[in-house]
């Protein structure tokens, strides 16, 4: 309590890997989950291969997911198939819905571009940012993809040979370049969408969250905290969820873990991070 101790030396962490080591022993994971990689869960769950899949439910995973799933099953409609599960509540009696910081992502350019490169770089960011550029990457052409009618922007459907409206990217590879400068925000809830049904599940979901959840308790800064030993770090929780789920004695794997990581530094990323803390008035 008081002390910001890095997730996985948690009591309640423990406790979460325990009923993953249940839910694994009952059939409830995928046999294979160890070995998946990328999409694989994603396409297992279209492929009827699934019967749940924990990802997010932003607009564009519901429609790249959807689209998959009809192509395996045609004579279906993926939103009125599927359903989003809302989130359990907590032991404290209450919902609690996930942050992350405002910037996901990045990119980097290289300290060795050139002057002009830099600025056509720089140039190019600005125009993906732009409400003309976010309108090409989003909907694509005007007159083509969209049209504008008293200032609203109207899709207008391109299928392929079955009928399927065609997402954007599957258009324009040069559309999903935009991921580059931004995903989208909240826009993603009210824009056009070839999929509304989709749009609006999600939509619904999120409008729910605001209303009914409270945000998990986390100060972002600690995330931006320049920490010599942290930056160090080698730390794979991956790989230790795995290891426990797979073990015969879930509690002596994980102690053995965490007895490992305090041998060899993760004291002093502990300390060194409480310091820093400490310091900008965290508490």
């Amino acid at each position: 309590p008081g002390k910001w101790i890095p997730a996985f030396f948690t009591q309640n962490t423990l406790a979460g890997l325990k009923a993953l080591k249940k839910l694994y022993d009952a059939g409830g994971m995928d046999a294979d989950f160890a070995t998946l990689k990328a999409e694989d869960g994603r396409n297992k769950f279209a492929s009827g291969k699934a019967g749940a899949y924990a990802h997010d439910v932003i607009p564009g995973t519901l429609v790249t997911t959807g689209v998959l799933f009809e192509k395996n099953f045609p004579d279906l409609k993926f939103s009125d198939t599927i359903t989003i599960l809302k989130p359990f509540k907590a032991v404290d009696g209450n919902y609690y819905r996930n942050i992350a910081n405002p910037a996901w992502s990045e990119s980097y350019i290289s300290s060795k571009v050139s002057d002009a490169k830099m600025d056509r770089i720089l140039k190019l960011f600005e125009y993906y940012l732009s409400d003309t550029g976010y309108n090409l990457l989003h909907f694509g052409i005007e007159g083509v993809n969209y049209k504008v009618t008293n200032g609203k922007i109207e899709l207008i459907p391109v299928n392929d040979a079955a009928g399927k409206p065609l997402l954007l990217g599957q258009q324009y590879p040069f559309a999903y370049t935009g991921y580059l400068m931004e995903w989208s925000g909240t826009r993603q809830w009210t824009s056009p969408n070839p999929y509304p049904a989709l749009q609006k599940m999600s939509a619904d979901l999120n409008t729910w969250l605001q209303a009914n959840a409270k945000p998990v308790p986390t100060d972002l800064r600690l995330n931006i905290f320049d920490i010599a030993d942290k930056d160090k770090a080698t730390l794979n929780f991956n790989d230790d969820v795995v290891k426990c789920i797979l073990s015969s004695d879930v509690e002596k794997t994980w102690k053995d873990l965490v007895a490992g990581y305090m041998a060899n530094g993760y004291d002093k990323v502990i300390a060194e991070t409480n310091d820093m803390a400490a310091k900008a008035g965290i508490k």
